[in-house]
């Protein structure tokens, strides 16, 4: 196994005690592992068998980690006193760091070429190519047994089910199985989005249906009865957007499952789909009773469940439908953009609002989509299953002629559509087929052909998931555009010079140096440390409700010129005492004295203090471009000049007059301390 910068953020004694589980799990389980630690400590480096040293993509050490420090001696480097091995050895491979033992005579092996020649040139490579051909040989002899055990031991393991040439171990049904109950845990592990959304459904079938309560019986409430069902079949669909964001945002970890083989992207797609089942089925139920008896639909048992149940299929299509988009969008903003114009083409071509016959007839070029629609199926199976066996009273309004003198039934009609003429009542079924052209036969060929999209769906979704799969590929490295300066700088480091004397050819002075002048620069420094006020703070505590305290009393003291180290474990408060001293806590109650000179905080303090985190600016920023950033977010134009040029002056300090190198952090802190900047800095790997 392969672990990369896995202990970065942690404090010494974690990374130790993380780095003493590797040793444990190398040893119990008899495999090869490989790491890569950010600043390991004496301890750690000791717990390893083998160390790889490599400079510019050359190997300049391989062997026993107990071995390395005594090879690089033994070439010419001095190891200081109280130096970690690991520092030793990647100091070896910095020009700046590395120092040549005062009692050495002859040729020193310097740079990535010469220290690779050396390497290969000693007796400690001839070790590992004995270690090699030790191995190669015993391979022969054994005629790969470990190989033919390893495959057999996987044959075992693998399910009936799998084929030979398959990585994955569990049959696809085992898989699904436990895709299904990890997606149960997801959701109620997210108690607060579930409560949230029943909340929802609840509240807005209380509200709509109270809207329609009351609406008549006779065909002046008809269309307003079919308002109440179009909205039925719609909303639960409709309030399903938020699954886009769930397939989404789970990428990232459905790809790292297929590439360690643990299971198959289509298998979470079926698992969500099961999970489905149970959960829409508890959100239907009592938005459909809420629904349906506030409304005053037809209270006959058999409608009202053939209403829930075309609800509820509805509710798993729309659902599939959204998670087909977001497995067909490279990103959420996509996949928005696709669900939202489908959920308007729905909406608009359902036959509701447009009726059918006028879709089919006026508007026949853009009509067919009536026909992929699911929600027009599902609309017209719950429409003329409330409509077929009613008897529509004409309303007062709507008799012709009416008015005095016209009492007559046998001489009146109904302007309604579907009337018939000489009667005062229409039949629901009547009116239905005049209006929408909908049958009450239809109603089971429609279950059908909603199950049927569901399934179409589910279908590209599974496929879609297993073919595309838009998950970056890895950490990116963050690039800049070079300037013609930078170019130059590129071209003068590719010539051929020593490399402990840095270019031949003198680059050009900084930009910025060649238009500031004594008196900008001046006032510039000035704006930088002009101030020479003492920021103390006294008995400090920070405690969010219902939570706990998590600073206790803290005292202290900050003045121009001096930096101050937050030290402490991982979780020991250090970001959060800094964000309160810089008056930047947005919740919970601070206490305690804070002071600049003795007098209270103005409102001007948080403004002229500036808190910098790694999350601002990336941590391959040089800092050159790190130091410009910060300025540019806390100072003027003329400051920005003036570490133009300090950066530029810096460079020809530390490493020469000709060099284009960029100073190092710990180098940088050594120059800005006399310059009287206060500083606060948290550390927690030092």
């Amino acid at each position: 196994m392969a672990w990369d910068n896995s202990t970065r953020g942690l404090d010494a004694s974690t990374a130790l005690d993380y780095a003493n589980s590797l040793r444990v799990m190398t040893d119990i389980s008899n495999r090869t592992t490989l790491v890569t630690l950010y600043q390991a400590g004496e301890q750690i480096y000791e717990l390893m068998d083998k160390v790889l040293v490599i400079d510019e993509g050359r190997m300049i050490y391989s062997g026993p980690a107990s071995e390395a420090k005594r090879y690089f001696e033994n070439i010419g480097y001095y190891c200081p006193h109280r130096q970690t091995t690991a520092d030793f050895l990647t100091a070896c491979t910095d020009p700046i760091e590395r120092r040549i033992r005062d009692d050495f005579d002859g040729p020193i092996p310097k740079g990535a070429v010469e220290l690779e020649k050396a390497f290969r040139e000693s007796e400690s490579y001839q070790n590992v190519l004995r270690d090699v051909e030790c191995y190669e040989k015993t391979l022969h002899e054994t005629n790969h047994a470990d190989a033919r055990e390893f495959k057999q031991s996987v044959k075992e393991t693998k399910s009936k089910t799998v084929s030979n040439r398959s990585p994955y171990t569990v049959s696809f049904f085992r898989q699904v199985v436990a895709c299904t109950k990890r997606e149960f845990w997801l959701t109620f592990g997210d108690k607060t989005t579930l409560y949230t959304k029943f909340f929802i459904i609840i509240s807005n079938g209380l509200i709509v249906g109270s809207l329609f309560y009351g609406q008549s019986k006779d065909t002046a409430g008809a269309f307003s009865r079919g308002g109440s069902l179009f909205f039925s079949i719609l909303f639960l669909g409709w309030l399903q957007l938020s699954e886009l964001m769930k397939a989404v945002s789970g990428r990232t970890i459905i790809a790292r499952h297929k590439d360690y083989a643990f299971y198959r992207p289509s298998a979470v797609v079926i698992a969500r789909v099961l999970q489905d089942f149970p959960m829409l089925l508890i959100q239907v139920i009592p938005f459909s009773i809420i629904m349906y008896f506030l409304t005053e639909l037809d209270v006959n048992v058999s409608k009202f469940w053939i209403y829930l149940l075309f609800v509820y299929i509805t509710t798993i299509c729309v659902t599939a439908l959204y998670r087909m988009f977001a497995a067909l969008s490279p990103a959420i903003d996509d996949a928005v953009r696709f669900s939202g114009i489908a959920l308007n083409l729905l909406i608009i071509y359902t036959g509701y609002v447009i009726p059918k016959p006028q879709l089919i007839s006026d508007y026949i070029w853009f009509g067919w989509i009536y026909y992929i629609n699911p929600i027009g199926y599902a609309f017209e199976a719950v429409i003329t299953d409330e409509f077929y066996d009613r008897n529509l009273a004409c309303a007062p309004s709507e008799i012709v002629p009416n008015g005095p003198g016209y009492d007559n039934p046998a001489y009146q009609g109904c302007a309604f559509t579907g009337a018939q003429v000489g009667s005062l009542s229409v039949p629901g079924a009547r009116y239905l087929e005049v209006s929408f052209n909908y049958a009450r036969s239809h109603l089971w060929r429609n279950f059908g052909v909603v199950i049927a999209f569901a399934a179409l769906y589910i279908l590209i979704t599974v496929v879609a998931t297993e073919l595309f799969d838009f998950t970056s590929g890895g950490g990116g490295v963050l690039e800049f555009k070079r300037s013609r300066r930078a170019k130059k700088d590129v071209e003068a480091a590719a010539q051929p010079t020593d490399e402990e004397k840095g270019p031949a050819n003198e680059p050009a002075s900084s930009s910025s140096s060649g238009t500031l002048d004594a008196g900008t620069e001046e006032k510039a420094l000035k704006a930088i440390s002009g101030s020479e006020s003492i920021f103390t703070w006294e008995n400090v505590e920070y405690t969010v409700p219902y939570e706990r305290k998590f600073l206790n009393r803290i005292n202290g003291y900050a003045k121009p010129g001096v930096m101050v180290a937050l030290m402490g474990a991982s979780g020991a408060g250090k970001t959060t005492l800094l964000n309160t001293l810089s008056q930047r806590q947005k919740i919970g109650v601070v206490g305690g004295d804070m002071l600049v000179d003795g007098r209270p905080l103005g409102t001007e303090f948080q403004r002229l203090v500036f808190l910098a985190s790694l999350s601002l600016i990336s941590s391959l920023t040089p800092v050159a471009v790190f130091l410009q950033c910060l300025t540019v977010l806390i100072a003027d134009l003329g400051v920005l000049a003036f570490v133009s040029k300090w950066i530029f002056t810096m460079k020809q300090r530390l490493y020469g007059k000709h060099s284009s190198s960029q100073p190092s952090f710990a180098r940088t802190v050594q120059y800005l301390g006399p310059k009287k900047l206060p500083m606060l800095t948290s550390l927690s790997n030092y």
